[in-house]
């Protein structure tokens, strides 16, 4: 079957069995790429360092023609690096500088291997054999200098350097990978001098494709949650292990951070693009953190000099007043001291004085005190005798008078008890006179004060009677004739 397809005479059943199919296909690839090959493309679908798959003996990804990012790769070539070939792959990146994990989906390689045909999973695929390491690294330089060009036509490579740094930082947010190694020298540089209460973690990956997704999302946590500095931090790591932050979307989203953003990314040797926008580069975590705590400090120093030179300032401003007042306290006692020998002095002349005049003065003044006293007593004497004599006659007077006033009163009274009497309602009663009720206690007082239906009751003479309304009607004479029989005393109105 193999003759046939490249020539030969044809046979009579023209029906190919897998196998044959596969084996024809395998010798159509071998002809066809009878040597190695380079190949060059993106990373996908390899097993990140850590996972399990990784410590297998053969290695297994994708290679795929690089696409706008959440774009379908418009090719795609399955690769394995068998464990033969694996080691001396390894040595190769490690001896560029590329550390082997950091080999991972995304990265830019270019390959070298055979294309074959794999027949148990019935597709081509190409056995890779060896790596160039100075194509991924020429991409990385190339890429960095098309952002940094990007960022530059767009004014960003300074923007987030001209934000103003916060005198006392009280909120601090540190966007690494949590539980990493740089997260934990941050959080141990701040511990020790007593900062991490102002710390605020926003998880993010650090490196691979997700690092492209999860840093912008957390700068933007971070300044929602009211950061005031943003630490954005990664241990070290190969270049391409950091080339996340060599990426346009970290740059563009550190630069427009609207906090400070201070990096301290990988070693001291290495600068990313995420450090050129950012508003102070560190060398390290750790660096970084220093920075933080440095502001701490020097905020604390200027106020304890503040607060030394205002105390400097109230000393001698004290020692002035109490100078001032000493002096004045000197002034006071000597000024008193003389005001007090002259009044000493003044109270001995007027002391002096009264002793001279004393005796005769006393003597006039008890003189003109006895001369008022005896005018006083006559005084008294006359208007005690004129009152006396107003008492008498006015005790006269009443004696004559209560008799005669005392029979008008009496009078009066009893007529006015008549009245009473005449007005009393049992008086009324019994004479034959009644009193209706409605049941709301309400007096009736005419026809159409009540219904038919209405319950009544009538107060009489020795008790009460109720009763029903069947019906009324008004007095046709206006209520000013004499009474009917119905309405004679003694009679309830129904």
């Amino acid at each position: 079957m193999q003759d046939a397809l490249f020539g030969a005479e044809e046979v009579g059943d023209p029906t190919w069995t897998v196998a044959d199919l596969a084996r024809a296909m395998g010798s159509v690839v071998e002809q066809a790429f009878p040597g190695e090959v380079w190949v060059r493309g993106e990373i996908r679908g390899l097993a990140p360092p850590g996972d399990a798959r990784r410590s297998r003996p053969h290695l297994y990804f994708d290679l795929v023609e690089p696409t706008a990012p959440g774009q379908r790769p418009r090719a795609v070539l399955p690769v394995v690096l068998w464990s033969s070939d694996r080691k001396r792959v390894n040595d190769d990146l490690r001896r560029s500088g590329i550390r082997v994990s950091a080999m991972d989906s995304g990265v830019d390689v270019r390959i070298r291997g055979r294309v074959r045909w794999w027949s148990p999973g019935g597709r081509a695929q190409l056995q890779m054999t060896a790596i160039d390491p100075d194509y991924t690294l020429g991409r990385l330089a190339a890429d960095r200098d098309a952002v940094l060009a990007a960022l530059a036509a767009d004014d960003l490579l300074d923007r987030n350097g001209r934000r103003t740094v916060p005198v006392l930082p009280t909120r601090v947010a540190v966007v690494t990978s949590v539980g990493s190694a740089a997260h934990a020298d941050v959080h141990r540089v701040l511990g020790r001098a007593g900062l991490t209460h102002l710390v605020v973690d926003c998880d993010a990956r650090t490196q691979g494709p997700a690092a492209l997704v999860t840093v912008p999302e957390a700068l933007t946590a971070a300044a929602a949650a009211g950061a005031e500095l943003v630490l954005l931090v990664r241990g070290g790591g190969s270049r391409v292990e950091l080339a996340a932050f060599d990426s346009e979307q970290v740059a563009r989203a550190v630069a427009s951070c609207p906090v400070p953003v201070f990096t301290g990314i990988g070693h001291e040797i290495d600068e990313s693009v995420a450090d050129r926008v950012a508003h102070t580069s560190c060398p390290t975590p750790s660096a970084a953190a220093a920075e933080v705590v440095a502001l701490v400090a020097g905020a604390r120093d200027r106020a304890e000099a503040l607060w030394a030179g205002v105390a400097a300032g109230a000393l001698r401003s004290l020692e002035r007043r109490r100078a001032h007042l000493t002096g004045t306290a000197r002034q006071g006692a000597s000024l008193a001291g003389a005001a007090l020998r002259a009044g000493e002095a003044q109270v001995a002349a007027a002391q002096a004085r009264v002793g001279r005049a004393g005796p005769g003065a006393l003597a006039a003044a008890d003189r003109r005190l006895e001369a008022r006293a005896e005018v006083v007593r006559r005084d008294a004497r006359r208007d005690l005798g004129a009152a006396a004599r107003r008492l008498d006659g006015a005790r006269d007077r009443l004696a004559r008078r209560p008799g005669p006033v005392l029979a008008r009163r009496r009078a009066a009274l009893d007529g006015l008890d008549a009245r009473v009497r005449a007005a009393d309602p049992a008086l009324a009663l019994a004479r034959g006179w009644s009193i209706t009720y409605r049941d709301d206690g309400a007096v009736v007082r005419a026809p159409g004060d009540v219904a038919p239906g209405d319950a009544l009751e009538t107060v009489v003479a020795g008790g009460r009677v109720r009763s029903t309304v069947v019906g009324g009607e008004p007095d046709g004479g206006g209520g000013g004739g004499a009474p009917d029989a119905a309405d004679r005393p003694g009679s309830t109105h129904g």
